[in-house]
């Protein structure tokens, strides 16, 4: 496509406020990137540490589902390296005949892809902050445009950080299940020793866990934060 009509799109993404209309212009904007198939999932934690990804927009052909690994499947450690990096990585996705099937496989097979083809994998974020979004896209034949799927992608990011800012909502929250844990016993009124006992750490710990979470919810104190989580769904 040429590079004006990449520009339209993206001007057209840069002002759609309804959600649905903003999925369809990113569908047409993904064709022109050459690529054939792509999904939007929505990722949690789980108690275990695991996390469980939950398709909630994509192009037509594909299937929408639920996938869900423990923390040391290959699923769940490359979603968090991805995270990480906070940028856009192609993953291959091996083939060979006997291989345990993993969320990884079962995505890839939904999108449509065969052994051996790479996924595109992006992460954005949500309107939810308790949760992590990430693109997924399979190329046609003549290989896509990282680069602009990249971009289309950053647009998505920037439309649900629209979103956000109207509910009123931390921009990013990465907490730890650690992190989750000491907050929601503050929430209920435990002090740092009660918490240590029932956590199994240190008062100091509790401490140090709290502050990081103070942090990441750029909040001002404490009971400001644990407002903001309450809030946002993190904790009850």
């Amino acid at each position: 496509m040429e590079q004006a009509a990449f520009e339209a799109i993206a001007s057209l993404l840069q002002t759609e406020t309804d959600a649905a209309a903003f999925r369809d212009l990113f569908t047409r904007f993904a064709a022109a990137a050459g690529y054939r198939a792509w999904a939007v999932g929505e990722m949690r934690r789980t108690e275990e540490g695991g996390h469980t990804l939950k398709i909630v927009a994509s192009s037509p052909e594909v299937r929408s589902g639920c996938y869900e690994e423990g923390a040391d499947d290959r699923f769940s450690r490359l979603i968090s390296r991805t995270w990480r990096a906070r940028a856009p990585m192609n993953w291959r996705i091996p083939g060979e005949a006997g291989q345990r099937e993993t969320s990884c496989l079962r995505l890839h097979a939904d999108l449509g892809g065969s052994a051996g083809e790479e996924m595109a994998v992006m992460p954005f974020d949500v309107v939810d902050p308790s949760r992590r979004g990430y693109g997924f896209a399979l190329a046609g034949g003549a290989g896509g445009n990282l680069d602009e799927l990249s971009r289309g992608m950053q647009l998505f990011d920037a439309h649900l950080a629209r979103r956000r800012r109207e509910a009123n909502l931390p921009q990013r929250v990465d907490l730890s299940r650690r992190e989750l844990a000491v907050l929601q016993n503050c929430a209920l009124g435990m002090k740092s020793d009660a918490i240590a006992a029932a956590e199994g750490i240190s008062p100091h710990t509790v401490k140090d866990y709290l502050e990081r979470a103070r942090i990441k919810l750029n909040a001002r104190t404490l009971t400001h934060a644990v407002a903001l989580a309450m809030r946002a769904g993190l904790i009850r």
